[in-house]
């Protein structure tokens, strides 16, 4: 395997940098139902990440039925292959919650709303992303960045936007935990809602069999 590019294999040489980022971020609070919070996490997000990466094209749309807005970054949009890097700014944290404030609980452990869902997963994005647009092979490649206020709660806001970006894109990653020993997580579990209508059929009672009993319909689902 040939060594790792110099810009690659120093990144350790800015924990310090970037755990005191990851810290700032922790302490504004972003919970999905928190609009100031999620308005202050994005412009930080916006600075951060415009500066890292300035010639980068920025949108901020809107979203449907919310006020809070997406965070779009487009590098190299003409390239012919591009890839999705995919993470969302809300916690489950709402304003009034006691866990507010992140701390360390050892040398290597950092303790706070989002640190591991997923704002640390933005801070491996940023520091990643920055250090792989040093390398030669960075021009091979267009990325599209979408950083999404609403995951916590389903992302309807965001879906189309989510949609949109990965039709784009020949894959993506997301940036949400890895497993507890750093490996890849390749699959979720998903989530679903459905109505289920069930509509029985009255009978005389001297005729139940003539009837249909909707609850026991329904009970067969489940079975």
């Amino acid at each position: 395997m040939p060594p790792l590019p110099p810009a690659i294999s120093s990144l350790h040489s800015r924990d310090s940098e970037l755990r005191s980022l990851l810290a700032a971020w922790s302490a504004i609070n972003s919970g999905s139902d928190h609009p100031a919070g999620l308005e202050r996490m994005r412009a930080a997000l916006r600075a951060a990440f415009a500066s890292a990466f300035p010639s980068a094209l920025v949108e901020e749309p809107a979203l449907p039925g919310t006020a809070a807005r997406a965070l779009r970054l487009v590098l190299r949009p003409d390239a012919p292959f591009r890839i999705l890097l995919n993470g969302h700014y809300d916690t489950v944290y709402e304003a009034t919650h006691p866990f507010q404030q992140p701390r360390l609980l050892d040398p290597g452990t950092l303790n706070g709303p989002g640190t591991a869902d997923m704002k640390g997963g933005l801070v491996v994005l940023l520091a990643a992303l920055h250090a792989f647009e040093q390398t030669d092979d960075a021009h091979r490649l267009g990325i599209e960045i979408l950083l999404t206020p609403d995951e916590e709660i389903g992302s309807r806001a965001s879906l189309d936007e989510i949609n949109t970006s990965a039709r784009r894109c020949r894959f993506g990653l997301v940036f949400e935990p890895a497993r507890s020993g750093g490996e890849i997580v390749r699959t979720r579990k998903g989530t679903g809602v459905f109505t289920i209508t069930s509509r029985g059929r009255a009978a005389h009672g001297a005729q139940p069999e003539l009837g249909r009993n909707a609850i026991a319909a329904l009970a067969d689902l489940f079975v």
